[in-house]
């Protein structure tokens, strides 16, 4: 999965060099920075739950692992909101810190504003990729992110040079790959693992004292990766 990840930055990359400045690739290196502070911010989601997850299938309790998958899904979709809420001050304070010059800002805002609207899908993509590694299948993984970035790739293409989007269409086509990849991912489960949905008890998943050890498991790799 790895491989592809190269790839998708060539094409990115290519496809912003070909918008008529050399402004479009700095925007891009820019808003792929901001999104990544951000978001591997939140890389605890798949770390953090991989492990609570690969120990709970040890016990052989399955209630717990179907549990732990909702639970970080709340989360997920918790912080989303708050980025989707917060959008524009903190895209503002995001371009203003990189410092980047006059003729990038607007392009960057572009990027960002667009990007910006993946953050549920991204983040259940982080909660659901570590369910999967933690239940020992990380194949799973790997044929997702796989689909996802080829996906990324087609509609970064089809938005740039068919629909005439700019630098917004590259940012519309990583939207679109990760939908993609979330919707993917469910489809999965419900193949692989849809057995699991008689275990989830959605008012032990919520509690305040399990949802608590999530966070207390998870403060430390937050503040590592921070």
């Amino acid at each position: 999965s790895n491989i592809t990840i190269p790839l998708l930055g060539m094409v990115d990359t290519a496809i912003a060099g070909r918008l008529g400045s050399d402004a479009h690739i700095g925007a891009i290196a820019v808003g792929a920075a901001i999104f990544g502070f951000i978001y591997w911010n939140c890389s605890f989601l798949r770390m953090g739950t991989s492990g609570l997850t690969a120990q709970a299938l040890g016990a052989r309790n399955l209630r717990e692992c179907a549990n732990l998958l909702v639970r970080a899904m709340a989360v997920a979709l918790g912080i989303a909101w708050v980025l989707l809420a917060a959008q524009w001050p903190l895209g503002t304070f995001s371009i203003w810190v990189m410092q980047s010059g006059e003729g990038l800002k607007s392009l960057v805002a572009y990027y960002f504003f667009a990007r910006i609207w993946a953050a549920p899908a991204t983040l259940s993509l982080y909660a659901i990729h570590g369910w999967f590694i933690g239940m020992q299948n990380s194949r799973l993984s790997m044929w997702l992110a796989s689909f996802q970035n080829v996906v990324n790739i087609v509609f970064s293409l089809l938005f740039v040079y068919v629909f005439d989007m700019g630098i917004a269409g590259i940012a519309w086509g990583t939207v679109v790959s990760q939908y993609s990849g979330a919707l993917l991912s469910f489809i999965f489960w419900f193949r692989y693992y849809g057995r699991f949905a008689k275990y989830i008890d959605w008012q032990d998943a919520l509690k305040i004292k399990p949802m608590l050890r999530f966070f207390h498991v998870n403060k430390d790799i937050f503040l590592r990766t921070f």
